[in-house]
């Protein structure tokens, strides 16, 4: 006898089998979507550890730069203290200079020669003075020019004044007082 099951049975159909590119295209949209991800989150600390680092190269330059100016701050107060320090050491040795002057010239005078003006320009000096003859000025001047500080010594006139029985000469020299 021929039996015949009038119930349904259900069958269970074979699923339908997914193309292979589809798998293929599948996987690799998740391995580049899984690269990009990975790629932009390195690429993302990397910019944020150049941009720390900028900002402490920046502040230590700023402290470099700080520190620079600090240095040249100093080289300027350290050229202007031995500005100072140069004509204060100066005017020291130009203080004894009108003495060790007037020494020079004044004690080389004789008994007939008197000095009327003595005029200090640059270490440049101007004598005028008056004497009994011309013999005493010129004494005088030789006795000048054997100073060791007392340089060129150039007598540049000499003139007879007075009367025939006490003749006087007014004589004017110029020196370069070497101290």
């Amino acid at each position: 006898m021929i039996r015949i099951n009038l119930l349904s049975v259900k069958r269970k159909k074979k699923p339908a089998q997914v193309p292979l590119f589809v798998v293929m295209a599948v996987l690799l949209l998740t391995v580049s979507g899984i690269g990009i991800a990975y790629g932009h989150y390195y690429l993302a600390d990397k910019v944020k550890q150049y941009t720390t680092r900028r900002a402490q190269n920046q502040q230590r330059l700023d402290e470099l730069d700080q520190k620079i100016q600090e240095v040249k701050n100093y080289e300027e107060n350290n050229k202007d203290f031995e500005r100072k320090k140069g004509i204060i050491e100066r005017l020291g040795k130009s203080q004894n200079a009108p003495v060790i002057l007037l020494n020079e010239i004044g004690g080389r005078l004789t008994d007939g020669i008197w000095l009327e003006t003595l005029d200090e320009s640059n270490w440049q000096i101007k004598v005028v003075g008056k004497s009994f003859s011309n013999a005493e000025i010129v004494n005088y001047i030789d006795s000048l020019k054997s100073s060791k500080l007392l340089n060129n010594v150039v007598l540049v006139e000499t003139k007879k004044e007075g009367g025939s029985d006490t003749p006087l000469y007014s004589f004017s020299l110029t020196l370069d007082f070497a101290f």
